[in-house]
């Protein structure tokens, strides 16, 4: 089922942030939210999450397992990379399958078992974005995944994420415009407000 959204306003205060938007989130493909930093897009994920509510207008077909990769990892720090995994994915996932996810992405053998916390920025993040793809869900929320990752580790990131999202509805909040062909994502345009 595609998400729904029909004249969402969303308001912090007296500042307006999303005012009277309507799309549509296509089921089973790549749907990528731009546009200009401020205009509401980390907002319109919140609330598409369930974080937020809108203020007026109404959303429909949001399925009830989602995952995300946030701004921010949002990771256990005292946890090993295996172990953040672990706690979202199901309880019959093989040790092995996670640590071949890990390898896949760039992460060794060496890394898995330490403390996130120990973990370089670059593979926190990817840490992150593991987690999300094993989580038992039917939507996946990115909001700027590729912040902190050179060239090269964003582009295996990038064939990662392809490779293991082909089932699910997928929404990507990002700046990079060669994210629309990279993933052949519908693009959904976000203005700021005036």
């Amino acid at each position: 089922m595609n998400i729904i959204l029909s004249n969402v306003s969303k308001s912090f205060g007296k500042k307006v942030v999303i005012q009277n938007f309507s799309s549509v989130i296509y089921q089973h493909q790549f749907n990528i939210i731009m546009g200009p930093s401020g205009c509401g897009k980390t907002t319109l994920l919140n609330i598409l999450m369930g974080f937020l509510s809108p203020d007026r207008g109404t959303i429909t077909g949001v399925p009830e397992n989602k995952s995300a990769v946030f701004q921010e990892d949002r990771l256990c720090e005292s946890f090993s990379a295996v172990s953040n995994v672990r706690m979202v994915s199901s309880k019959d996932i093989d040790t092995k399958v996670i640590i071949e996810h890990f390898r896949s992405i760039g992460i060794t053998k060496n890394s898995i078992h330490l403390p996130v916390s120990q973990l370089s920025g670059g593979m926190r993040r990817r840490v992150a974005i593991v987690r999300a793809i094993l989580a038992k869900s039917d939507i996946l929320f990115l909001d700027e995944p590729f912040k902190g990752l050179d060239v090269e580790i964003k582009n295996v990131v990038i064939e990662y994420i392809k490779a293991n999202t082909k089932s699910k509805t997928v929404v990507l909040v990002t700046h990079d415009v060669s994210c629309v062909n990279e993933f052949n994502g519908t693009l959904i345009k976000m203005d700021l407000l005036e």
